[in-house]
């Protein structure tokens, strides 16, 4: 009798830490999504992993609009420092494919119709393709190789699309 009343306040008391933990992360990307793209600019790699690790749970949970918030983020970190976005999708493959999957429409469609925005994703198309290649040249382990190879062939057939 005490065990399945145990069980359901562990299950109730570990459903509130984690509704309570995303929360915690969308409160941190609401505010700071605005500076976000400065900071992962100016970041060392411990702030860029923790940057990773709130975004990369925020993809793990995302709906249609959390995920293209989100996504362009990811792929700056990649642009900066691509092992630690390839570290992090290394334990997440299901969340790597869908991020690869949509990267067409959740990074590199502006919907604004705005010439400037369009170079900039021209630009972080680019630079993202060096971060892949530069790792895969690099990098000892074959799985990150392997998930930079997959996000690189994706890129390379990617076109930065403008809907007005």
């Amino acid at each position: 009798m005490v065990k399945p009343f145990i069980y359901i306040l562990l299950f109730i008391f570990c459903s509130s830490s984690v509704a309570d933990d995303f929360q915690e992360r969308i409160n941190w990307f609401s505010e700071a999504q605005w500076g976000l793209s400065a900071e992962i600019k100016l970041a060392n790699n411990a702030r860029l992993s923790e940057i990773m690790k709130d975004l990369g749970e925020l993809w793990m949970r995302r709906d249609g609009a959390l995920g293209y918030e989100v996504a362009p983020f990811i792929t700056e970190i990649v642009a900066e420092e691509p092992s630690i976005v390839f570290v992090w999708f290394h334990y997440h493959p299901k969340d790597f494919t869908a991020f690869v999957k949509d990267i067409q429409h959740s990074v590199f469609t502006d919907y604004n119709g705005e010439d400037e925005a369009v170079k900039e994703l021209e630009l972080l198309r680019a630079k993202t393709i060096s971060a892949c290649k530069t790792l895969i040249s690099s990098s000892k382990s074959t799985e990150i190789v392997e998930l930079a190879k997959a996000l690189e062939s994706e890129l390379n057939d990617v076109v930065v699309r403008t809907i007005d």
